[in-house]
């Protein structure tokens, strides 16, 4: 077949055409655990013929990228698939979708799309990457946002809004998650992508010889799992620390670069919720004596109203997805 020539479309239908062959590509490479490489084209196309009306797809934007995924950004799928019993198909942000967990409010500005006069994105859990970010997003609707930083930034209508991080309730979508090894003092540490290769992360991992060191882009249901079965988790990225909330384990937020896109915002933006302003441990800052580290971020951790939180962080996804489903109806 020969390529049909872009250039021979309007503006707006180029846009249109890239936008079906990104949702195609995304679609096509959406992996399936445990299943070999053979039979998942066939099990993704199986999928999707035999969903019926009331169990279609649940369109789902998250900033993707199969190469390197990253464990906040795939959260939002699972949780979707895990409490729906329906596929999370990838969907470009200028359609019809949810958006949940993740710094990703700007995109909703970011589409050279026209989108009507309905509010056909709804959000669920989300936040600004930027502090300097703010305004209602256009054709949206939102059912809560990550923390009070981002609520604020929306405006005054806002007001009512649910707060606190999709992430939150992972431990009530996966209670048991996948059985490791007992923590027995394990310090997990969980450097952000951007992080991974600096060489405080082998400094810090030598010192505590009791420790293991985690990727972002590591199978999330078994990077939530390794999570939930630690001591403590230390991470440069968020989300590592969203999950460990979510199922109590206690854990240190470091900062080891500058490197993280909205550097310290959207850290500040979740703990908002719990009502305290976060202060970034530094290398050295943290205990050499891993007995020691465990110790004091044990003896120190709290998160007041967690389980109120996780509760209404938990409704408006659900609200979110009906909404979904009415606007799509």
């Amino acid at each position: 077949m020969g390529r049909f020539p872009l250039a021979m479309l309007t503006r707006r239908e180029a846009h249109w055409a890239r936008e079906q062959l990104r949702f195609l590509a995304q679609n096509a490479r959406i992996s399936h655990h445990g299943e070999s490489d053979s039979i998942k084209r066939t099990l993704v196309l199986a999928r999707r013929l035999s969903t019926s009306r009331t169990r279609r797809a649940v369109p789902v934007y998250w900033d993707r990228n199969p190469r390197t995924p990253n464990f906040g950004d795939e959260l939002t799928p699972l949780l979707v698939e895990n409490t729906t019993g329906r596929q999370a198909a990838w969907s470009p942000v200028s359609r019809t979708a949810l958006l949940g967990a993740g710094s990703i409010l700007e995109a909703l500005w970011d589409t050279s799309a026209h989108l009507s006069d309905n509010r056909t994105r709804v959000v669920a859990g989300t936040g600004f990457m930027w502090a300097d970010s703010g305004g209602w997003p256009p054709c949206t609707s939102v059912q809560s946002v990550r923390g009070h930083l981002t609520r604020m930034r929306l405006g005054k209508d806002a007001n009512a809004l649910a707060v606190g991080d999709l992430g939150l309730i992972t431990s009530m979508v996966f209670p048991q998650s996948v059985p490791v090894a007992s923590a027995n003092g394990r310090i997990l540490l969980i450097p952000h992508r951007v992080d991974a290769k600096d060489p405080i992360v082998a400094r810090l991992r030598s010192q505590w010889p009791n420790s293991e060191v985690a990727d972002t882009w590591e199978d999330p249901v078994s990077l939530a799992a390794r999570i939930a079965n630690a001591s403590i988790v230390v991470s440069t990225a968020l989300h590592p620390l969203v999950v460990a909330d979510s199922y109590r384990i206690p854990n240190v937020w470091l900062k080891i670069s500058n490197r993280l896109l909205g550097r310290d915002f959207k850290f500040k933006d979740y703990v908002s919720v719990f009502d305290f302003d976060p202060m970034p441990e530094t290398p050295d800052s943290l205990e050499v004596n891993p007995d020691a580290l465990i110790d004091r971020v044990v003896e120190g951790y709290s998160r007041p109203y967690l389980s109120e939180i996780q509760q209404d962080v938990s409704r408006s996804f659900i609200r979110a997805i009906d909404e979904l489903d009415e606007l799509r109806s």
